[in-house]
C-alpha cells in the first residue's frame, strides 16, 4: 500500500508542477520497471519546463531542469534532452557574451559558470570566464585605491578581449586618476609623521571620495579622529588601545620603489629573528650604557657575517638600546647557553617560553609557559592577539605591548618589571616595513631632543634610512636617503645612533 501511495504522490506532484518534490520521490522508488512510466512523465515535464524558462531567458531554472531530466531520461528521452542542452549553451554563451559586452561582468561570469560546472565549458567559454574575473577584480582594485594594479588588470583584459567596448577608455581613466591618488597618499603619510590629525582627517576625506574603500585612508581617518578626540601632554608616552583588533591592521609604512621613500602598502613582509647577540655587540652596549657616545665597531668575524643577522640592535645615543626582531615569528625565552631564542630573557622563565607571530599587522602570543595577558592567563597552545596597551606576563617577567604609530604596523615590548634581554636592552621592537624614530611620542623609539623623524624602512629584504635632515652612514654624507647595514653607524648635528648585529647560537 506504501508503494501504491507514494506513487499517487508523484502523480499529484507532477500535475501541480512540484516537480522538485516528484523528482525526489522518484528516487525513493528506485530504478525498476513499475515505475518507468513515472519517470518518463517526470522527464517530460522536466523537459517541458526547461523549454518554458529558456524562452524567458531564466537560464539557471532550464539548467536545474535539464540536468534533472537527464537523470531520469530512458533511452528514447535522452536524445531529446542532448538537443535541448546543445540550444541551451549557445543560448548560454551569447547571453554571457552580450551582459559582457554590456559591462555587466559578474552576470557573464555567472552564466559562465553553469556551464562549468557541467563539464560544457570551450575556449569561448573560457575567455569570457577570465575576462570576467579579471574585470570584477579590477573593480576591488579601484575602489581599493590600488590603481597600479587595476591598470594592470584591465590591460589583460585587453590583450584577452580587444574587441570589449569602452576598455581603453577606462584605462585612460584611471592612468588619469592615479597620479592625484599618489599626490594624496603621499600628502597623508607626511601629514601623520607630523602628527597634524585635523590635516590627516581632510587629505583621508579626499582620498575616500576617489577609492571609498581605501584602507590605509579608512583606518587613518579612525585614528586621526581618536587622536583629534584625546589628546595627551606633550612628551608623555600615547596610549593606543583600539576598539577593535582591526583598528590598525591595514596601516604600514613601505618603500614606493619608483619615489624611493616611503609610501603605504597593506600586507607585511617580514623576516624571522635571532636572539643571541656577538661579544662585540656586547661591548658596544656596556660602553654606550657608561656614557660612551661611540659604540667599538663588531669583530672581523661579525663583518664578515653581518649579511647572515636577521635582527640586530639599535643603540641611539643619550636614549638607549632596543633590540629588533625582523622575522613573522619569534620566540621568548630564557637567555641559556645555546638558546636560538629571538628574545632571550635574564629570568626564570622556560627555555622557550612563549611564542610571538605577526599575521596582517597583528602579534599572536601562544604561550608554552604560563603566560597573561591583563593579569588573564592564556592557555597553553592557544594564540590569542595582543593589543596595544595591554601587558603581558610571562612568570615574573611582564612587558608593556605597545602599536602607537598611525602609519606603521612595528610594535614595541617595554619592561614593566626589572628583567632585561641578553643582551642588554631597553625594549624590544617588532619590525613591520619600518620603524620610526623621533620627538613624536607615538614612535617606536621616543627621542625628545631630536628636530625630527628618523625612518629605518625594507625594501627587497634591504633596509634603508630616510631623513628630511642630511646625515652620515658610516661617515658618507647622505641628502635623502640610504642602504644600511647592520653595522651601521648613522649620525648627524640632530643624532647618533649605531646598529649593531644579532646572531642564533650555531
Amino acid at each position: 500500500m506504501a508503494w501504491f501511495r507514494r506513487k499517487n504522490e508523484i502523480d499529484d506532484a507532477i500535475e501541480a508542477g512540484q516537480l522538485d518534490r516528484a523528482a525526489e520521490l522518484t528516487r525513493r522508488l528506485g530504478d525498476s520497471k513499475a515505475t518507468q512510466a513515472h519517470r518518463r512523465q517526470l522527464t517530460e515535464a522536466l523537459i517541458r519546463r526547461a523549454t518554458d524558462a529558456t524562452k524567458t531567458k531564466e537560464l539557471s531554472t532550464a539548467w536545474q531542469a535539464l540536468s534533472q531530466a537527464a537523470s531520469f531520461a530512458d533511452t528514447r528521452q535522452n536524445e531529446l534532452v542532448t538537443h535541448q542542452t546543445r540550444q541551451l549553451q549557445e543560448l548560454t554563451i551569447d547571453t554571457a557574451d552580450a551582459k559582457l559586452q554590456a559591462g555587466q561582468s559578474q552576470q557573464a561570469a555567472d552564466l559562465v559558470q553553469l556551464l562549468i560546472d557541467r563539464d560544457l565549458s570551450n575556449q569561448h567559454t573560457d575567455r569570457i570566464s577570465s575576462a570576467a574575473q579579471l574585470l570584477n577584480a579590477t573593480d576591488d582594485l579601484i575602489v581599493s585605491g590600488k590603481l597600479e594594479d587595476a591598470i594592470a588588470s584591465l590591460e589583460s583584459v585587453k590583450r584577452l578581449y580587444p574587441e570589449l567596448p569602452g576598455l581603453q577608455e577606462r584605462i585612460a581613466s584611471q592612468q588619469e586618476r592615479k597620479p592625484q591618488l599618489d599626490s594624496l597618499t603621499q600628502s597623508l603619510q607626511s601629514a601623520a609623521l607630523s602628527c597634524k590629525w585635523n590635516d590627516v582627517c581632510d587629505l583621508c576625506d579626499q582620498i575616500l571620495e576617489l577609492a571609498p574603500q581605501h584602507e590605509v585612508a579608512s583606518g587613518a581617518k579612525r585614528h586621526a579622529m581618536q587622536r583629534v578626540k584625546r589628546r595627551t601632554s606633550v612628551g608623555s608616552r600615547l596610549t593606543n588601545v583600539p576598539e577593535s583588533p582591526k583598528q590598525n591592521e591595514d596601516l604600514v609604512i613601505n618603500p614606493t620603489p619608483a619615489e624611493g621613500g616611503v609610501g603605504f602598502a597593506g600586507n607585511l613582509n617580514l623576516d624571522d629573528t635571532a636572539g643571541h647577540l656577538s661579544s662585540g655587540a656586547s661591548t658596544s652596549i656596556a660602553s654606550a650604557k657608561n656614557g660612551s657616545n661611540h659604540s667599538p665597531s663588531t669583530s672581523d668575524q661579525d663583518s664578515k657575517n653581518v649579511s647572515q643577522a636577521s635582527s640586530f640592535l639599535i643603540w641611539v645615543d643619550g636614549v638607549g638600546g632596543y633590540l629588533v626582531c625582523t622575522k613573522p615569528v619569534n620566540f621568548i625565552g630564557q637567555a641559556v647557553g645555546g638558546s636560538s631564542v629571538s628574545i632571550p630573557m635574564q629570568a626564570d622563565v622556560r627555555q622557550r617560553h612563549a611564542r610571538l607571530e605577526t599575521i596582517e599587522g597583528q602579534h599572536l602570543i601562544q604561550p608554552l609557559g604560563v603566560v597573561a595577558i591583563d593579569g588573564r592567563e592564556v592557555p597553553v597552545d592557544e594564540s590569542i592577539a595582543i593589543k596595544s596597551g595591554q601587558q603581558v606576563s610571562l612568570g615574573g617577567v611582564k612587558l608593556a605591548y605597545r602599536q602607537d604609530h598611525p602609519l606603521s604596523k612595528s610594535a614595541r615590548l617595554d619592561f614593566v618589571s626589572r628583567h632585561r634581554t641578553l643582551p642588554w636592552s631597553d625594549g624590544v621592537i617588532l619590525a613591520g616595513q619600518s620603524i620610526i624614530l623621533g620627538p613624536n611620542p607615538n614612535n617606536h623609539i621616543f627621542c625628545p631632543s631630536w628636530n625630527g623623524d628618523l625612518v629605518l624602512f625594507r625594501r627587497n629584504d634591504k633596509w634603508f634610512a630616510k631623513c628630511k635632515l642630511e646625515f652620515c652612514v658610516d661617515d658618507h654624507a647622505m641628502s635623502n636617503e640610504s642602504e644600511i647595514q647592520f653595522d651601521s653607524r648613522l649620525f648627524c648635528e640632530n643624532f647618533s645612533l649605531k646598529l649593531e648585529p644579532v646572531f642564533l647560537d650555531s
